[in-house]
């Protein structure tokens, strides 16, 4: 069984410092892969600047932290109460049509592959139905695979997709 709780404040402090970090290792990880684009050093300096980064734009999205309007901010717990991961959303509203956008799912190392993304994906579409919002829409770096895989399996499909080339 897999349950999605509000954070607190407490708890929104220690996962705002956590996907801080794991987007802006995402984010290097993912244009340091492509054999044709240099890899980016992870010098002190390139990781500062990109945690920087990383966080104003969590700050643009979440200004008054869990105040802040159509952002909702979980954690994932299984039946003993014990927290498996995070799962945050926003709902939002463009040309008449609101929808919601999944900006972050995250299950612990030790709780992967053992169904818990497909259970708390479940959550996440049950929450956006109770909302009234009948679409979804997710960012997933291209070298995640298993969440790629996932998604797929759960129905996403692709709408759009980034690419890059070096010149150099």
């Amino acid at each position: 069984m897999l349950t999605l709780i509000k954070l607190n404040p407490s708890e929104f402090e220690e996962f705002k410092t956590f996907s801080i970090s794991s987007y802006r290792d995402e984010k290097m990880r993912a244009e340091s892969l492509s054999p044709e684009m240099p890899k980016i050093p992870e010098t002190p300096k390139i990781k500062e600047e990109t945690y920087r980064i990383a966080a104003e734009q969590f700050q643009s999205l979440l200004l008054k932290g869990l105040d802040t309007p159509e952002q909702f901010l979980f954690k994932l717990v299984d039946h003993s109460h014990k927290r498996v991961g995070y799962l945050w959303f926003c709902t939002r509203e463009r040309a008449g049509l609101k929808s919601a956008f999944l900006y972050d799912i995250f299950i612990e190392p030790e709780w992967r592959m053992k169904g818990y993304g497909k259970k708390a994906m479940h959550l996440f579409e049950q929450e956006v139905r109770r909302l009234g919002i009948n679409r979804i829409g997710l960012h997933v770096f291209g070298h995640n695979d298993v969440a790629l895989q996932m998604y797929e399996k759960l129905g996403y499909r692709t709408t759009s997709r980034m690419m890059a080339k070096d010149l150099s």
